[in-house]
Parts: structure tokens; C-alpha cells; sequence
């Protein structure tokens, strides 16, 4: 897999119209969770609400934050994975169950029907707590992520997500994996 440095030239235009749909779920006063994601990047640019409460572990998210009028942005702090631009520790693992997200923004590198996963291990521990401490769970998933097996470490179990966005169309086999409330909404 691409690192993300690379990551974030592939189908920009699509994640961007991702990301527009999945801005859809933040309000004013909110508190929501980022998990690093070339397409949540490209949320992180959208946000731009007064009192808006944004955590995160990306250092990419954070920084495209920067330029918003959020009242906060929380990064998480731990041990730096260049390759991915993303810090991860226990210590901000212990962190995030004094949270209550309105909103878990997820990001993922494949999906299955068992679940969703990861490339790095370390990468996956604060977004299976955020999920946790979520009252709804959003996750983006371009389609030929539903067609990879490079990614071993699972962050959630699929009738944990409450909204997938995607790219293209699912097929019956893929829709039967979800929770039949899942609501599927698809970027043009």
C-alpha cells in the first residue's frame, strides 16, 4: 500500500466528494473524532463551525484544521509513524474514554465482511476506541477497498458502523454485510 503522502493524490476529486457528504454529519458545538484517512483530510479542509470540537491522532488532519475557526482542536499525542502521519500511545488511548463523541469519523484501507481494517497496528487501537465512545459512526471506504487483503488489523466489526460512504454502488453480497439500518450513501 501506497504511503499517505501518496495516498492523498489518488482519486482526489472523489474523496473530496466524500468528504462533502460525510460534512453533512457535523453541527455547530460539536465533538467529533477524525481517525487519519486521506478523505477525512479532506473533511478536516470542509469544517469550519464556531464551537466545533474535533479530536484527532493525524498529524495531516491537524494541521488542515489549522486553518478553520474551531474553537478546539485536540491532537493526540504519542509515538510519531512517519510513513503514516499518525501518533499513537496508551496513554491517549486512556484519553479518549473520557470522550462522548457525537461523531466518530473512520477511516479504513480494507473492508470485509467481517470487518474493517488496517495496515498498522498501532493505527488501529484509537479508532476502535473512538467507535466506542461514539453515539454514531461514520466510515469512508472507496470500493477498491472492499477488494484488498493487505490490510491486517481490525478496527471494527461491521454492524458497528452506522453510515458508510462510498464511491460505487454495493453489491447484494456487500449490502447483506451491513446492519439493515446502516445507512450506504454514495459520492458522484
Amino acid at each position: 500500500m501506497p504511503n499517505f503522502k501518496e495516498r492523498t493524490k489518488i482519486l482526489s476529486p472523489l474523496k473530496h466528494e466524500m468528504a462533502k457528504l460525510a460534512a453533512k454529519f457535523v453541527s455547530h458545538d460539536g465533538l467529533y473524532y477524525f481517525d487519519t484517512s486521506t478523505t477525512l483530510v479532506q473533511l478536516a479542509k470542509l469544517i469550519d463551525f464556531k464551537g466545533t470540537t474535533i479530536v484527532t491522532n493525524s498529524l495531516d488532519n491537524a494541521l488542515a484544521l489549522t486553518n478553520s475557526r474551531l474553537m478546539r482542536v485536540e491532537l493526540l499525542g504519542g509515538t510519531l509513524n512517519k510513513h503514516n502521519r499518525f501518533t499513537s500511545s496508551m496513554t491517549s488511548l486512556g484519553e479518549l474514554a473520557n470522550y462522548q463523541f457525537d461523531v466518530a469519523f473512520i477511516g479504513t484501507s480494507r473492508l470485509s465482511p467481517v470487518g474493517i481494517f488496517v495496515v498498522d497496528q498501532d493505527d488501529s487501537y484509537l479508532p476502535r476506541q473512538a467507535i466506542k465512545q461514539a453515539r454514531k459512526v461514520v466510515v469512508v471506504a472507496e470500493q477498491y477497498k472492499f477488494h484488498t487483503d493487505r490490510s491486517s488489523f481490525k478496527v471494527c466489526d461491521l454492524n458497528e458502523i452506522d453510515v458508510l460512504i462510498t464511491d460505487e454502488q454495493l453489491t447484494k453480497t456487500q449490502r447483506k454485510w451491513f446492519r439493515s439500518d446502516t445507512q450506504i450513501l454514495y459520492a458522484k
